[in-house]
């Protein structure tokens, strides 16, 4: 069962637990003169065994409130660590370019304009110290980030998509229909 039927079926049955709890009250209420001990005694009896059916679904309910925070917060973990690799990736590639201006090599203009967004003292540096290299034979590059153009198509489907449709394994709940005596 998918968490999101689960909540749902979980949520209808505390519902219905309450309304009958409602019920129960009022009549404990209404008929308090009328009432015969044994009456008294039945309706307490259900009021007891409702409260612990209450319970245990609350406690189910919780139990999945916290396996979806576990699914977000999971989720969200992965995200940051997908950034921060790509986050990584990124300076290392600047370093690279850095490393090829200032050696004197030629590299993509798009190269050198990333190098500039992303550090515009290293991209001097670099430039200052290919000044000293203007002899020697310059190297061609390609551009580092030609696969990051390629890949830039794939899509990820969110977290709430991923929490609702993850599968759990709790049981439906038991239905629990308490007869209220008239």
């Amino acid at each position: 069962m998918k968490i999101r039927e689960a909540r749902q079926l979980y949520i209808q049955q505390q519902n219905t637990l309450s309304e009958q709890k409602r019920i129960l009250e009022k009549k404990l209420e209404d008929k308090e003169s009328k009432m015969s001990d044994e009456e008294r005694g039945v309706i307490l009896e259900l009021s007891n065994q409702m409260e612990e059916a209450y319970g245990r679904n609350q406690g189910v309910l919780e139990s999945l409130i916290l396996q979806e925070n576990l699914i977000h917060n999971m989720e969200v973990s992965k995200q940051q660590g997908e950034a921060t690799k790509e986050a990584v990736d990124d300076m290392a590639k600047c370093m690279e370019i850095a490393r090829r201006i200032s050696k004197g090599d030629r590299v993509p203009a798009y190269d050198e304009k990333k190098l500039l967004e992303y550090s515009f003292e290293l991209y001097m540096s670099a430039k200052n110290a290919a000044m000293l290299h203007t002899e020697k034979s310059k190297e061609s590059h390609k551009s580092l980030w030609e696969e990051e153009e390629e890949n830039s198509g794939t899509e990820t489907a969110s977290i709430e998509e991923k929490i609702a449709n993850t599968e759990v394994s709790v049981a439906a709940p038991e239905v629990v229909n308490f007869e209220i005596p008239e």
